[in-house]
Formats: structure tokens, sequence, C-alpha cells
């Protein structure tokens, strides 16, 4: 450059954002967790224990709990139920998210204030087949290795129907 000027110097780097302190709450469920329990009859089938695991680790810097759920499949247990969902933050409207996808097509997308004293709570909808129902997914945090996951399919009275309730207890970190 003439004149003896110099270029403009580049501007500072921003600090990379920090995941929302919020999520802290959800790092109860980091670990590998296995389950048991019963799904309700549907019209996709009849009512059957469900046996499986549950592995839930922080994912994408921290913004996101992956969840990561797989029945095992034997004689007794022979259709599969599977999901992967993600749990996170959003800051502007104060709310746990979760995104859950299901082996099949189906999805629920919800979201949650947060812990009411044991309890973490999503409501929101959850697509199956085409059909739209409004649901509750319910963790109720028993002890630091035992939890009691329970998903109701809310009526358009408010009563709840039980789809399925598993307990899932801590076989180690994630």
């Amino acid at each position: 450059m003439s004149g003896g000027t110099k270029p403009p110097a580049d501007p500072p780097a921003r600090p990379h954002p920090k995941p929302p302190p919020q999520l802290e709450a959800l790092d109860y469920f980091v670990g590998i967790w296995s389950c048991t329990g019963k799904m309700e009859a549907t019209q996709e089938g009849p009512a059957r224990q469900t046996k499986g695991t549950m592995i839930c680790r922080w994912e994408l810097g921290k913004y996101y709990l992956g969840v990561a759920e797989d029945d095992d499949l034997s004689r007794e247990l022979p259709k599969r139920r599977q999901s992967r969902a993600y749990w996170g933050y959003d800051a502007g409207a104060r709310l746990y998210t979760c995104a859950v996808f299901y082996f099949g097509g189906g999805r629920f997308i919800g979201t949650s204030p947060g812990w009411r004293g044991d309890y973490l709570t999503f409501t929101g909808d959850m697509i199956l087949g085409g059909e739209q129902l409004q649901t509750r997914q319910r963790f109720h945090h028993k002890s630091d290795d035992e939890l009691i996951m329970r998903v109701d399919i809310i009526g358009p009275d408010g009563d709840l129907t039980p789809r399925l309730e598993e307990t899932c207890l801590r076989q180690g970190e994630g």
C-alpha cells in the first residue's frame, strides 16, 4: 500500500457460545441403563413385555443429550422397538425440548418446563402411522441408579391412557 497506511486489522474472534447451564439438569440421565417393562396393546399389536438398553450421552458440543433405546430381540420379544432422541434446552422459550424418532417412522416432539420434584415430563405430539396423538413422556428419578419411564396418551378429556412403562437400572457410565 502506498502512503504507509496499514490494512484494517481482523476483527477479534468471537468466543464460542457455551451450552445453556440448564442442560446440567439432564446430567442424571448420562449412562447406560437396562430397562424392563410393559407395552400396552395398540392397533399395532397386543400387549407385551419389553426389555432393552437405553444409552444417554452428551452430543453435538454438549448442546443435546442423545438418547438411544433398543429392545433386545428374542423368541419372547420378536418385535423391534427402537428409538433415537435428542433433548435440549430452548433458552428463549425457557423450555426443555425433546425430539424422538421411532423405528417404523413415528416421532414425538415435546417440551418440558424442567424437573418438578423427582419428575421430568415432556408433553407434545406423537405421530404414528399418520395418526397424531397428544402424548406425555414422564421420567421419575427414583434414585441415582433407578428411573421409571412412562408414556401416556392424553385423551380429549385430559384422561391418560398408559402406553408404556419401564423401570431402568443404571449399568454404567456412558
